[in-house]
């Protein structure tokens, strides 16, 4: 795996973070005018388009690009950033007064490859396949969604719909002639709308 691909949820810093999402957007949008855009803008907040929009290179306009402060997986699985959960969505079970128990993944999303009391926090976690992979980015874009971070762009409904489509079918279609994989290898990366659904999400995180 080059460095292109590597594992978004890896959270190696911001400078990591700029530096893969501006590789993604040299090669998945091929030169368009919002390079620049992106580049110039304040590295405290990320700028992306709803799915459909960027599937279609509709991101080459910078008008349509919104200033997002969504985080990656590493930041919600991080035991200091529990309290940050949106609620109805807890990391852990708590007893007693006020308790709650963990999120269980299958409660939230459909077609669910892991076991009935895997939590949103173990798969937050995950590694290895393209699935773990996905799965664990979905679960931040959810609590992206949730807490407002995203939902210009990407609601808690689309991440639902998202997954579903990529767990059912393999591929997530954002517009019509558009398939995003888990991962697109680099010959689809640098073709219109390429990237993946982890580098288009990728582009929603901080």
């Amino acid at each position: 795996m080059n460095q292109e691909q590597q594992d978004p949820s890896a959270g190696a810093g911001r400078s990591d973070t700029n530096l893969l999402r501006r590789r993604l957007l040299r090669g998945g949008l091929a030169g368009a005018p919002v390079l620049l855009s992106l580049s110039s803008r304040s590295v405290m907040a990320c700028h992306s388009t709803t799915p459909s929009a960027f599937g279609s290179i509709s991101a080459s306009r910078p008008d349509v690009l919104v200033a997002l402060s969504g985080q990656p997986p590493s930041y919600w699985s991080d035991s200091n950033c529990y309290s940050q959960w949106p609620s109805p969505y807890f990391p852990t079970t708590k007893s007693g007064t006020g308790g709650h128990t963990a999120t269980k993944f299958n409660s939230i999303f459909s077609n669910s490859p892991f076991t009935s009391t895997t939590t949103l926090l173990d798969v937050l976690q995950k590694t290895g396949s393209s699935t773990n992979l996905v799965a664990s980015c979905m679960v931040a874009a959810l609590l992206n969604g949730a807490s407002g971070r995203t939902s210009a762009v990407l609601n808690v409904s689309q991440v639902k719909s998202m997954w579903n489509e990529f767990i059912t079918k393999g591929y997530f279609e954002p517009t019509a002639g558009v398939k995003w994989y888990a991962q697109s290898p680099v010959t689809v990366m640098m073709t219109a709308g390429g990237g993946g659904i982890t580098g288009y999400l990728y582009t929603t995180w901080t």
